[in-house]
């Protein structure tokens, strides 16, 4: 297990998951909004799957070497996507 398969065990639209979809603001919005009233709500893969509950857990007791990786991965994975448009 590595900081990368981590992240991408979370919410598939949490923006720090690398494999998140492009979305617009309003879609983000209306998403965070959702889901700040309860989190039960997605249904995506990692969601229903509960992944995502275990990934944010590991993500809050990252230590400070991982959590600059995980910095490095999602603006990486962010560059890479902005070059594909």
């Amino acid at each position: 297990m590595n900081v990368k398969w981590v992240l991408e065990n979370l919410c598939l639209y949490d923006e720090r998951n690398p494999d998140r979809p492009e979305m617009d603001d309003e879609d983000v919005n209306d998403r965070a909004k959702r889901l700040a009233k309860d989190k039960n709500q997605c249904f995506c893969d990692n969601c229903f799957h509960g992944c995502s509950m275990l990934a944010d857990e590991l993500v809050e007791r990252f230590d400070d070497r991982e959590k600059n990786e995980m910095v490095d991965i999602i603006k990486n994975s962010r560059q890479n996507t902005n070059q594909l448009q």
